[in-house]
C-alpha cells in the first residue's frame, strides 16, 4: 500500500485524533505506518434523571423517564435485578447480555451514572423482527448516558444510548439496544462503551484506568505497565493543563472499536486505536455541547504486537489526550499528527541515522492539508519532522506555544507570526532546507 519505511528498532507511528465541537472528526490514524516504519517488520454513586430541555415530550414519556430512572437507581444502588426489571424477559438472550452489561458498569467504578431521555420521538423503529413480534407498540428513542469513573474523571462523559422499548402487557420494558453497525442516523460512537463489551475486568494505576476483557486478565498487568509510562511520556511535554488521567478501552470484543468506524470500515484494519475527544452532552443532540475529555479506544487486533510498538502507539494517543483540551477545529491536522509522533519519538530518542532515514523516505514538500493527510502514512513524519524542526530552532516552548495559538485562532499565517516571528512561507522554505540537510547526511 505503502513503500518501505527505513529499518528503526523502537517502532514507530501509530494513530489518530482530531478534536471537534460535533464529536464527528476522530481522525482515522493509519496503523499501517507502524509495520512499514519497521521495515515490514466503589464510592457512592450519585443518580439522576431528567427529561431533555430541548425537545418537545408528552405526557407518554413519563413511564420512559421513570423507567430510565429506576435502571439509574439500579446501578447507583448496586441492584442486579431492579436493572433486569425493565427487561423483556421472553428474549434470554437480550436478559445475559444486560445482565452482562450491568455487571461491567459495577466494574468500572462509578463515581456518577445518570440517563436523560433526550430524544424520545426523533426514530422510527426499522427492525422487522421486532416489529412482527411486538406490534405497533414500539419506542426507539436516544438516551443521554452520563457516567464518570471514580478517581479518574472530574466531570461526566456524555454519550449517546439507543434503546428500543415495547409495550408488554401494559408495561413498557427493554426489548433492544442498538449496537456497532448501527448506521449514520445515530450519533457518533452508539455502541462503542466499555460496559457494551463482553464480561471485562478493571485495573488501575496511578494514571490509567483499563478496561480489558476477562479472558485477556493475564496481560493487563503488562499493558497497564506500558500505558503508565505513555502518560508520563505525554505527561513530559505537557505538564499540566490536564487532568494526566485516562481511560482506556482494550477488550478483545471486536464490535465496540467498530463502533467509532460507522462511516469508515475500510480503515478499520489500519488502524491501532483512536483518542476520542468527549463533550458534556451529545454532540449531535445539543450544539453547545462543550469538550470535557478525552477516552482511549484499542483495536484488538493489534494487542498482540511488541512491546515497542505498542508503547509508541500508548505515548502518541496519551499525547492526543495531553493536548485535547488546547485541540480545536483549527489545529492543523500535521501539527496534530506531528506533535503527538514529537513526544513519541522523543521518548524513544531516535537516532539521528533513523531521522535522516526517515527524511529520505518521504517525498512530500509541503505541509499535509487537512483533507488530505490521511491518504499518505508519509504525512505522519512530514508532520513530525516539521515539529522537531520547530522544536530544534525556536525551541519546545514556541512548538507548544504554536499549537496552543489554534485554540481561539483559525488563521495558520498568523499562528507562524505570531508565535515564531516568521511567515509560515518562510518556515517552509527553511524546512525544505532541513529536508534537505537531513537527506544529505
Amino acid at each position: 500500500m505503502y513503500p518501505s519505511y527505513p529499518q528503526y528498532a523502537p517502532p514507530p507511528p501509530p494513530v489518530p485524533y482530531r478534536s471537534s465541537r460535533l464529536g464527528l472528526k476522530i481522525a482515522l490514524g493509519l496503523l499501517v505506518i507502524v509495520a512499514l516504519l519497521c521495515g515490514a517488520t466503589d464510592s457512592a454513586l450519585f443518580l439522576a434523571v431528567r427529561t431533555g430541555t430541548d425537545a418537545a415530550f408528552v405526557d407518554g414519556d413519563r413511564p420512559l423517564a421513570d423507567l430510565l430512572s429506576r435502571r439509574a437507581a439500579a446501578v447507583a444502588g448496586h441492584d442486579e435485578a431492579a436493572f433486569l426489571a425493565d427487561v423483556d424477559p421472553g428474549d434470554p438472550r437480550l436478559v445475559d447480555r444486560q445482565r452482562t452489561e450491568y455487571r461491567n458498569l459495577l466494574a468500572l467504578g462509578l463515581s456518577s451514572f445518570t440517563l436523560t431521555l433526550t430524544r424520545a420521538h426523533d426514530y422510527d423503529v426499522s427492525d422487522a423482527d421486532l416489529v412482527r413480534r411486538y406490534g405497533g407498540a414500539l419506542r426507539e428513542v436516544g438516551v443521554t448516558v452520563r457516567y464518570a469513573v471514580a478517581g479518574l474523571d472530574t466531570v461526566p462523559d456524555a454519550e449517546p444510548w439507543i434503546p428500543t422499548f415495547a409495550l408488554v402487557h401494559g408495561r413498557w420494558l427493554l426489548v433492544a439496544e442498538e449496537g456497532a453497525g448501527s448506521g449514520t442516523k445515530f450519533p457518533f460512537g452508539v455502541g462503542g462503551q466499555p460496559w457494551e463489551a463482553r464480561p471485562v475486568a478493571v485495573v488501575k494505576s496511578a494514571h490509567v484506568v483499563a478496561v480489558v476483557s476477562k479472558e485477556d486478565q493475564e496481560i493487563a498487568p503488562h499493558l497497564l505497565d506500558l500505558a503508565e509510562r505513555g502518560v508520563v511520556n505525554a505527561a513530559k511535554v505537557r505538564p499540566d493543563g490536564w487532568p494526566d488521567k485516562v481511560l482506556m478501552t482494550a477488550v478483545s470484543d471486536q464490535k465496540v472499536f467498530d463502533s467509532y468506524f460507522a462511516g469508515s470500515a475500510d480503515k478499520l484494519a489500519q488502524v491501532e486505536a483512536v483518542t476520542i475527544p468527549r463533550y458534556s452532552d451529545v454532540a449531535e443532540w445539543d450544539g453547545g455541547a462543550k469538550y470535557t475529555l478525552s477516552r482511549v479506544v484499542f483495536n484488538p487486533n493489534t494487542l498482540g504486537r511488541g512491546d515497542q510498538e505498542l508503547q509508541h502507539t500508548l505515548t502518541h494517543e496519551f499525547t492526543h489526550v495531553a493536548f485535547g483540551p488546547q485541540t480545536s477545529d483549527a489545529t492543523p491536522v500535521w501539527l496534530v499528527e506531528g506533535m503527538a509522533e514529537y513526544v513519541a519519538f522523543g521518548s524513544e530518542k531516535a537516532s539521528d541515522a533513523f531521522v535522516s532515514q526517515a527524511a529520505n523516505h518521504v517525498s512530500g514538500s509541503t505541509l499535509p492539508a487537512d483533507h488530505s493527510f490521511y491518504d499518505s502514512a508519509d504525512n505522519y513524519l512530514l508532520g513530525w519532522l516539521a515539529c522537531r524542526l520547530i522544536a530544534q530552532k525556536y525551541g519546545q516552548p514556541k512548538l507548544l506555544a504554536l499549537y496552543d495559538w489554534f485554540k481561539d485562532h483559525n488563521d495558520e499565517d498568523g499562528g507562524f507570526r505570531a508565535v515564531l516571528g516568521t511567515t509560515r512561507s518562510a518556515f517552509l522554505s527553511a524546512w525544505r532546507n532541513y529536508l534537505r540537510t537531513l537527506r544529505a547526511g
